[in-house]
């Protein structure tokens, strides 16, 4: 999928690169860059933010897409506008950067001051999307590409607000983003919904510059945008892919703990309990080893499977890795985590059919109800070992923790 996006993809950990897409390369100029510091083809003075942004998605903090602008071998400069994210890369956590070439339309807006006619000229053979806009929003030039990308004649727009045409949902966070422009600002990227004209949504990312006279007077604003339905598509499937475990389909360990984490930090406004229970397959070790681990795989689909089906919606339901489960419950009841664990102990004795084989499996329950105050760590801690004590009664039963300190 990687491989035939129209976006250059990059992963990298620590600064050095792991592996680059066809598209990336192509850009670059080079064949392989695996193995080559990311900092050799960015520019020097982009060197100091590239590292505090990789720092800040290191710590989790957010990161909004920005531009930089990359060095070739040949020393040709290109401005890049490149989005982030951390991912599961063969085993460990890496950086997974979008690339996306801005360098023609940096060179169309460099056109503009230099003469509007060379600017039409350019924008009226190009394919993304360019916008003239008076200071209230009214519309005073479309590119002839709005018809062939929305359906709608150029001329349509010209005399009407553009905030017209954009999705109810995303009108107030454009225009809050439009209201801390000046004339030192640097480019602002929006994305939203645009109205086509067969009455679908269509995702958009529209840089916007606004352009001021040399006294410092508002003239106009521009807006260069292109249709990002493949992206948007693409970072769903990668968003769902760094939070679901790619066997079950079910959450992973790092959704579950997020979740954990922020559910909470919101303990104190709830009229709810909440209460984690830890379980696995007891001797789930012999299944792969005397059946196979294709038996064992589907064995871990249809458990997830039935968990799903014994739990509430509202339950979260993970595979941490292996055959160990966590399940976040909430409750009002005191009894709940009680009569929940005794419904996954019954529930996870029916038999099994996988293949030709039919068979029966037990599992071990550990719960953790938690008290304020109480960090994720240590609640995730009291499942465990309330799991490791069941296990030691005899398997095939739950054990609530109990804090004899």
């Amino acid at each position: 999928m990687i491989e035939t996006i129209p976006e250059g993809i990059i992963v990298h950990k620590d600064g050095m690169i792991l592996y680059a897409n066809a598209l990336a390369l192509e850009t670059i100029g080079e064949t392989c860059i695996e193995s080559e510091s990311i900092f050799t083809f960015v520019a020097a003075e982009y060197h100091e933010t590239t590292k505090k942004r990789l720092h800040a998605l290191r710590q989790g903090d957010p990161v909004q897409d920005t531009e930089i602008v990359l060095v070739t071998p040949s020393g040709r400069k290109l401005h890049m506008d490149i989005g982030s994210l951390l991912i599961d890369y063969e085993g460990t956590t890496a950086v997974m950067t979008l690339l996306r070439d801005v360098t023609e339309k940096r060179e169309m807006e460099r056109a503009l001051h230099q003469s509007e006619t060379q600017y039409r000229l350019i924008t009226e053979n190009m394919s993304d999307l360019v916008c003239i806009l008076e200071r209230d929003g009214q519309v005073r030039y479309a590119s002839p590409s709005h018809q062939t990308v929305l359906g709608y004649a150029p001329s349509f727009y010209e005399g009407k607000n553009t905030l017209d045409f954009i999705h109810p949902n995303d009108v107030e966070p454009a225009r809050q983003q439009l209201r801390t422009m000046t004339a030192t600002s640097e480019p602002l990227t929006l994305e939203f919904r645009h109205l086509h004209h067969d009455g679908r949504w269509i995702w958009l990312e529209t840089k916007i510059q606004a352009i001021y006279e040399d006294t410092g007077q508002l003239l106009h604003y521009l807006t260069v945008t292109r249709e990002i339905m493949k992206r948007k598509v693409l970072e769903k499937q990668l968003k769902h892919l760094a939070y679901h475990d790619t066997l079950t389909d079910l959450p992973n360990r790092r959704y579950f703990l997020a979740y954990l984490e922020e559910t909470v930090a919101r303990f104190a406004e709830e009229d709810e309990s909440l209460a984690v229970l830890s379980l696995d397959i007891d001797c789930f070790k012999q299944i792969n080893d005397t059946l196979g681990h294709d038996v064992g795989d589907e064995l871990l689909r249809q458990f997830s499977t039935r968990l799903t089906d014994v739990l509430r919606n509202q339950d979260v339901i993970a595979r941490f890795g292996g055959d160990e489960f966590s399940v976040l419950i909430r409750y009002t009841e005191a009894e709940a985590p009680k009569r929940v664990a005794e419904k996954l102990v019954t529930a996870l004795q029916r038999p099994w059919q996988i293949e030709e084989h039919s068979f029966v499996t037990t599992s071990s329950v550990g719960v953790a109800p938690y008290r304020p105050g109480m960090s994720t760590k240590l609640l995730l801690k009291q499942a465990d070992l309330a799991l490791y004590q069941a296990k030691a009664n005899g398997r095939n039963q739950y054990v609530v923790f109990e804090d004899r300190s």
